[in-house]
C-alpha cells in the first residue's frame, strides 16, 4: 500500500541496507511456505503469530497492569509508540540477526533509541553481546540492563551447567577489566568516559 511505502521510506537506514543488501530475507522461515516473497512471509507470520501492532499493544497495556516489556526495537519512532502506549520497558533487539538477516545492527539501533526515551522506560539491550566490552559499550549508550544468549549457549553446549559459570565469570571480568582501563569505578560513569574514548 501507498501508506506501508511511506512508512518504509520514512527509515531510511533500512531503505540503504536494503538497496545494498537486496530485500531481507526470512531464512529460518521460508522453509515453511512454498512461496517465499515477502508478502507470503508476512501473511504466514501473521497467520501463526498475529499481528503485533500499536492497537495490539494498547489492548495489551490496558488489560494488564503488571510490567509490559516490548521486545524487538529498532527505531526511535517504534521506541517513542511503545513509550507513549505506557510499556514499561523496551528491547533493542534485532534477534540475533536470526529472523531478518537485512535487519539493522541492534547497537547502532541503540544510539538512536537511547535519547528518545530519555529514561521514561527501562531500556534493556539483546542481540550480538559476546564480550564485556559489548557489555559496556551497551551501557554507554544508554542500556540499562543487557542480555547475553548465545554466549550462554555455546558455553552450556561444551560444558553443561559449568559452562554457564564459566562465561558469566568471564563477562563480569572482561567488564571490570574494561571499565578499570576506562577509569570508571561503576557503570554508570560508561556513557562519559566510553563516549570520549
Amino acid at each position: 500500500s501507498l501508506a506501508r511505502l511511506a512508512q518504509i521510506a520514512a527509515s531510511p537506514h533500512w531503505v540503504l541496507a536494503a538497496v545494498r543488501h537486496g530485500a531481507p530475507r526470512f531464512r529460518l522461515i521460508e522453509k515453511y511456505v512454498d512461496d517465499a516473497s515477502l508478502s507470503r512471509l508476512a501473511e504466514y507470520i501473521a497467520e501463526r503469530l498475529g499481528v503485533v501492532d500499536t492497537e495490539h499493544l494498547k489492548r495489551i497495556r490496558d488489560r494488564w497492569k503488571g510490567p509490559l516489556v516490548v521486545k524487538g526495537i529498532l527505531s526511535p519512532d517504534d521506541a517513542e509508540t511503545c513509550v507513549g502506549i505506557g510499556v514499561d520497558g523496551i528491547v533493542v533487539s534485532n534477534h540475533g540477526g536470526r529472523q531478518l538477516d537485512a535487519a539493522p545492527a541492534a547497537i547502532d539501533a541503540l544510539a538512536r533509541i537511547a535519547p528518545v526515551v530519555g529514561g521514561r522506560a527501562a531500556i534493556l539491550f539483546d542481540s550480538g553481546v559476546r564480550t564485556g566490552l559489548d557489555v559496556a559499550r551497551a551501557l554507554a549508550l544508554g542500556a540499562d540492563f543487557v542480555l547475553a544468549g548465545r554466549a550462554f549457549v555455546l558455553g552450556v553446549a561444551a560444558l553443561g551447567e559449568a559452562g554457564a559459570d564459566l562465561v558469566a565469570r568471564i563477562l563480569v571480568s572482561d567488564l571490570a577489566n574494561n571499565m578499570a582501563q576506562l577509569g570508571c569505578a561503576s557503570p554508570r560513569e560508561l556513557p562519559g568516559r566510553l563516549a570520549a574514548a
